[in-house]
Formats: C-alpha cells, sequence, structure tokens
C-alpha cells in the first residue's frame, strides 16, 4: 500500500483525488520519503523520522500523529 498526506492527514493513495487549484503546485511547499520495509520493520526508521520531521520544521507545515514518533509511526504500519 501507499500513503500520502494531505492537510495533516494520512491517506491510502488510492482513496485520494487532488483538488485544484493547489497551493502545493503553486508553491512547491513539500517533501517526499521512501521508505523500505524490510523483515518485518522500516530499515532506519530513526533516521527516516529525523528527516521528516526536519523538512516539516523548515516547511512550516505539521505532520500528522501517525508520523511525529517512532512508536507512532510503528503503530502506524503495525495496522
Amino acid at each position: 500500500m501507499s500513503y500520502l498526506i494531505y492537510n495533516g492527514q494520512l491517506l491510502e493513495e488510492s482513496t485520494f483525488s487532488f483538488p485544484l487549484p493547489n497551493r502545493g503546485l503553486f508553491y512547491n511547499d513539500g517533501f517526499f520519503e521512501t521508505l523500505i520495509w524490510t523483515d518485518g520493520g522500516v530499515r532506519l526508521l530513526p533516521f527516516h523520522i529525523a528527516r521528516m520531521q526536519a523538512a516539516a520544521a523548515a516547511l512550516h507545515l505539521t505532520l500528522p500523529n501517525e508520523l511525529r514518533t517512532l512508536q507512532g509511526l510503528g503503530a502506524f504500519l503495525s495496522n
């Protein structure tokens, strides 16, 4: 499954439709992070969390609760 964040919510990609016009397209204020799932977990997870937090802070974006901590992301990915 693929997920994305839109307006602070973590959404499944297959359920998402992109409304236009969109601030992210006009101002390019977004980021992406690719996670590799292997052996029942995400490789290098603490580094991913740190990068997402730094990117969100630099862009003055708020991460959804599921992406703010290792525990939050781990619980989300376990579902």
